[in-house]
């Protein structure tokens, strides 16, 4: 029998991000993870997507602003939290 474990995933994607961390290398295809104060196991997987646990507080919408997130999506069915989202402009 195989047991099922939630896991809350997200999906940030961002035009021009602006990653104040390391930047990705656009040649590897490998993704890279960031050092992200406020946001659960934040990894750049593609040069405009990132994906991570669910952001929770102001500092973490906050820090997707300053990463340059424009759009959130929820890739694991939970509720995001719009108003937030929407307060910092995602």
């Amino acid at each position: 029998m195989h047991h099922l474990i939630s896991v809350a995933a997200i999906v940030f994607v961002c035009v021009g991000c602006s990653r104040t961390a390391t930047t990705l290398d656009s040649s590897s295809p490998e993704p890279q993870r960031l050092e992200a104060k406020h946001l659960p196991n934040a990894v750049q997987i593609h040069p405009k997507v990132l994906s991570g646990g669910l952001p929770t507080g102001d500092s973490a919408f906050a820090e997707l602003r300053q990463l340059g997130v424009q759009t959130i999506i929820s890739v694991d069915g939970a509720t995001p939290d719009v108003e937030s989202a929407q307060r910092f402009g995602l």
